[in-house]
């Protein structure tokens, strides 16, 4: 499971005495634990499309957080958030290509009849869920926009 490799990564980096990867892991490791916490009030185990959920919330916190940096002239901490974010992305899956994210969407639009952008929702959930974490949200968005604009 993936939180199984990301604690057996800190443990690594703590062995190894790498203050940054501890730093980052022990982030990551707590926004997971509160994810699990807040499923567990509502009665839900974590999974591991949970695991890779937090993983994007974080890499997007870090992009967010290194434009932010850049547009005030830090750079020294824009390219910080960099790293992290990079190395956080380590753990992600394989990301699919967007060839493959278009052939998926094209196969869930063949199920709806003359689909407009007022079944957006209910195709990106579909999508979303046959994809998994294998792709960004964003990414899927967009492509399904340039579909349904067709």
């Amino acid at each position: 499971m993936l939180l199984e490799k990301i604690s057996s990564s800190l443990k690594e980096a703590m062995i190894n005495k790498d203050s940054f990867k501890t730093s980052v892991l022990r982030m990551v490791i707590a926004a997971v634990r509160n994810k699990e916490i807040e499923k567990k009030g509502k009665g839900q185990d974590m999974t591991e499309d949970d695991v890779i959920d937090v993983l994007r919330k974080e890499i997007k916190k870090r992009k967010d957080a290194s434009e932010m940096y850049q547009s005030g002239g830090r750079m020294e901490s824009a390219n910080e958030e960099e790293k992290e974010l990079q190395f956080i992305e380590s753990f992600l899956p394989a990301q699919m290509s967007d060839d493959e994210i278009k052939k998926i969407v094209s196969e869930i639009l063949e199920g709806f009849v003359n689909p407009t952008q007022k079944d957006f929702g209910a195709i990106i959930k579909k999508t979303m869920e046959k994809i998994g974490g294998k792709a960004d949200g964003s990414s899927v968005s967009a492509i399904i926009k340039d579909s349904l604009g067709k």
